[in-house]
């Protein structure tokens, strides 16, 4: 059943539309739930999750990512018999948290991210299509990884899932790789001038500075902020130096 849930969650999103936007979608992802269930509180229990012209209030969204931590959570209510007016009211709570969690996490900082590896990757000469495949390979190992772990929280928590998302402390980890983002940029950076300016040298420093870089903005998340513009300015003085370095020099 949680196979056939989880499937369902990567179409929640086919019948979006102005009036209750993914609510239809949510209502359609718990069915095969919702059809074991007891008819009538299945019903009632689904309804939450339908606008109607004189409620618009019960519309439902959510990014699409964590959209699978409302279908965990609704299929477990629905499967308990849950009353439809306190699944109103969550599914109503839910909804903020998992889109602006969802956007920030994955619009705003792990696409970039994984793009910036990408271009790294490439200015550091790895082939085009392996590229293409690591980035594709990167982004959706988070992406599916949260989606399995969201319906799992989800059908474990039922209405105490945003305890257990709190304890996950998703949006501390998106604010760190906020700042690998950053660090990431100074060593494309620096890479990119190294190449622009035809300074001699191999591109392993480049390539254990972002393995660095990797550690470092993992370990120090928020705490680097305030070093930001001067660790960048280091970084890419430190960079064309060694570019230009009698050392390199011998190793070329």
């Amino acid at each position: 059943m949680r196979g056939l849930l989880l499937a369902r969650s990567f179409l929640i999103q086919g019948s979006w539309n102005y009036r209750n936007l993914i609510g239809t979608g949510l209502a359609w992802s718990v069915l095969p739930v919702a059809g074991s269930a007891n008819p009538a509180e299945a019903t009632e229990a689904t309804e939450a999750t339908e606008a109607t012209p004189d409620s618009p209030e019960e519309t439902f969204n959510s990014h699409p990512y964590l959209s699978t931590v409302a279908i965990g959570a609704l299929a477990r209510l629905v499967r308990d018999g849950a009353d439809p007016e306190r699944v109103r009211r969550f599914l109503q709570a839910l909804r903020s948290p998992l889109g602006s969690l969802g956007d920030k996490l994955f619009w705003g900082t792990w696409r970039p991210l994984c793009l910036l590896t990408a271009i790294l990757a490439f200015v550091l000469g790895a082939p085009p299509t392996w590229v293409v495949f690591g980035f594709l390979l990167g982004y959706n190992a988070l992406h599916l990884a949260l989606r399995a772990w969201g319906l799992q929280i989800g059908i474990r928590a039922g209405f105490g899932v945003a305890r257990v998302m709190a304890r996950a402390r998703l949006a501390e980890r998106s604010e760190r790789m906020e700042v690998l983002g950053v660090l990431f940029s100074g060593t494309l950076l620096g890479g990119l001038s190294h190449m622009a300016l035809g300074l001699p040298g191999r591109s392993w420093f480049w390539l254990l500075a972002g393995a660095g870089l990797l550690l470092t903005g993992f370990s120090g998340g928020r705490a680097l902020r305030r070093w930001m513009p001067g660790l960048l300015l280091a970084f890419v003085v430190l960079g064309l130096a060694v570019g230009a370095s009698p050392a390199a020099l011998i190793v070329e």
